[in-house]
This record gives structure tokens, sequence and C-alpha cells, in this order.
């Protein structure tokens, strides 16, 4: 196929730009704008008109109150209407293309649609085959006793079957895919990206010398937090802070309640200039249970931070290099390493520049190029594997 005749539809449930994957598909839609491959873009809504010169649709204001409404609702009720609904209405637009790429859980319809039309299916994973995270997350709701609900999402395991290709973006993800039975040579690798030029290492002196610990992201068991917060407890640092950027879900907030804070924690729910956070921190923490690919982990690099992190979170840091990765649920592994950056300076400016180094590896514009790699040897009908 020539490459100039590659039409994709775009098809994402969330408000472009945005933050998570709003995000990653933002910078996706750009990208096959940017080579005239975007034929036609369904979206939650969008904030500007950067991509007038496609064919358009959005639920528009009634997506973005729905989303914020379930942001409070502690059964995900909500938040699976509003997929189904949403991919109700991307089938109803679907044009003939080249390719559908959608999302998992509120594009199966409407790749359907587009196979009837003799559209290539892509599929787009967050996060982990839907049977590693339900385990997972089970897992962390019976061993913190609360009534986590996770249901499989209608057509889930439809939507992997139907696809014929699905891009994930990292090992992690890719393994599970793999280990419950998607061929290898159907999941592709795809790592997230960074905006280097906003994230990198400050050149002003710190403001304070405190030595400060960050988390950024949703607080929540799948998250890894209360592992954090044991583990800060017990370090028991004096002159020391753990600062947490991000807000509770329902059945965590729930949890917390029952539970008293360490000395020396600060929260903040939401900020809207997180590398200002970065500068003023040592380590970035992150000890994700379940995780496609954070982009927090890329974020607190870029600004040169070492971040300990867990093989679940999808981080491109390499263990020992550019900080440490530990195994989930390990308290006592999640002190020893935050001990070690505390107490050898050297080691951490030396983690520092690497972790700045590795993410300049992972810039946007490089997500892009490969995105449009992808399918430029999808659409030719490479084996690619």
């Amino acid at each position: 196929m020539d490459q100039k005749t590659i039409r994709v539809s775009y098809v994402v449930n969330a408000r472009l730009p945005g933050g998570g994957v709003g995000n990653v598909a933002y910078r996706a839609a750009q990208a096959l704008q940017q080579q005239s491959y975007l034929q036609q873009l369904i979206a939650s809504s969008l904030r500007d008109k950067t991509f007038a010169n496609c064919a358009v649709s959005s639920l528009g204001l009634p997506g973005r109150v729905i989303k914020r409404l379930a942001i409070y609702d502690p059964t995900d009720i909500l938040y699976t209407l509003d997929d189904f609904w949403f991919d109700q209405f991307a089938a109803r637009h679907i044009m003939p293309s080249d390719a559908v790429h959608g999302w998992l859980h509120h594009s199966y319809q409407a790749k359907v649609r587009g196979k009837q039309l003799g559209a290539t299916t892509i599929l787009q994973s967050g996060s982990t085959h839907p049977f590693t995270q339900r385990q997972l997350l089970m897992e962390e709701s019976r061993r913190w006793r609360i009534n986590y609900r996770y249901p499989m999402r209608r057509h889930a395991l439809d939507e992997i079957e139907q696809a014929d290709y699905v891009i994930v973006p990292s090992e992690f993800s890719r393994d599970s895919f793999i280990q419950h039975g998607t061929p290898a040579d159907r999941v592709i690798l795809l790592p997230w990206g960074v905006d280097v030029d906003r994230f990198k290492p400050p050149v002003d002196t710190r403001q304070s010398n405190l030595f400060r610990v960050i988390y950024v992201g949703q607080v929540s068991i799948r998250k890894g937090i209360i592992d954090m917060l044991d583990a800060w407890h017990k370090l028991n640092w004096p002159e020391a802070e753990l600062l947490i950027i991000g807000r509770p879900d329902p059945d965590t907030k729930k949890l917390l309640k029952s539970r008293s804070l360490p000395d020396r924690t600060r929260w903040l729910t939401h900020s809207p200039e997180l590398w200002k956070w970065y500068h003023e921190s040592d380590v970035f923490v992150f000890p994700s249970i379940e995780e496609g690919s954070a982009l927090v982990t890329y974020e607190a690099m870029a600004c040169g931070l070492p971040i300990v992190t867990t093989p679940n979170s999808g981080s491109i840091a390499r263990d020992g290099q550019d900080g440490f990765i530990v195994p989930i649920r390990d308290v006592d592994a999640l002190c020893d390493r935050l001990q070690r950056l505390r107490d050898d300076s050297s080691l951490r400016e030396q983690q520092s520049r690497s972790a700045r180094a590795r993410a300049e590896q992972f810039s946007w514009g490089r997500y892009q190029q490969q995105l449009i790699a992808t399918y430029q040897q999808i659409l030719r009908n490479s084996p690619y594997a």
C-alpha cells in the first residue's frame, strides 16, 4: 500500500488534549494529522481546533459532565455507561478507512463497524490484559479488606479477540496479553513519551534543603499508595517530607480514614505545574501494583529524579541505573532503596543524570515517529514481530 493512501479513524473516549489517555491520544492524533493520515477523529471532547482539517465527532459537554460525575462514583457504573454510550456514538460515525485505531473498553462496536467497511482494526491498551488487571486488583481488595469493585467490562475479551493488532506501552503489559492468549505477532510494543522541553532538570537552586520524596498519581490501592505510606512510617526520617499529589478514589479514601497518616506527609490533590514540585524533590516513588506505563514516571525522570518503582508500573527505568525497581507489595525493599538514595548523594546524582538521559530517548517526537512507522508496516501487510 502506498503510504500516501493511508486513512485512519482514531477513536478515544477522552478529552484532547488532557491528562493520561487524553495526552497520549492527542500526541497520536497530532502525528497522524501531520502525516495526512488522520481522516477522522472521534473523541469525548476537544479543547481546541487543532484537528479542524479532518472529520471530527465528539460528545462535547455531556461527555465532560459524565466523566466529572464518574470520579465520585464508587460503583464504576458511570464509567461503564460512559464507555458504552461513547462506543455506540463512535460506531454510528465511523467512516470507511484503512484502519480504525480505538482504545480498549470504549471502541468495540466502532472497530466492528470499521471491519465491516474493510478496515484493519488496531486496539490501543493503556493497561494490562483485563484478566491480569482484575486478578491484581482483587488481590489488593482482599489484602486491604475493602469492597473494591472491578467488573469485567462488556466486550473486553471480544474486543481483544476481534482486533487485528494490539498496541501496548510496556513489556509488562505486552507479557500479560501474550500470557492470556493473544498471539505475540499481534501485540506491538510502543512506549509512551514525555515533553523533554517542559519536563527538564532545574537550572536554579532549590528553595529548600529538606529531603523530599514525591509521589504523583491517583491515590488508590492500585497504585500501591498504602505500601508507600507504610514504608514512610517505618523510615520515620527527621527533616524529610513525603509529598503526595493526587486525588484518592472513593474506596481508598475510606481506607485512609481508618489509618493515621505518617508524620511529615504533605498532600495536594492537584497541581497544574508538576514540574515545579519535581524540581523541589530528591526522589520519585511509584510502587504501582498494576499499570500500563505511567506517564508520571517519564516526567519525573525527565526532570532528573531517580525513581523507585515496581516492574508492574511499566516504567522505562532501569534497575540500578535510573533508580530502583522493587517487587510489588514489598515495604522493606521500598525502605531499603529510599534509604540508599538518601544516604548516598553521589548515587543520587549519578542516577539523576542517567534518568534524564534515558527520558530523552523517549520524547513525544520519538513516539510519533514510531507510531507512523507502525502504521506503515501494518498496512503494508508486513510481518510485525
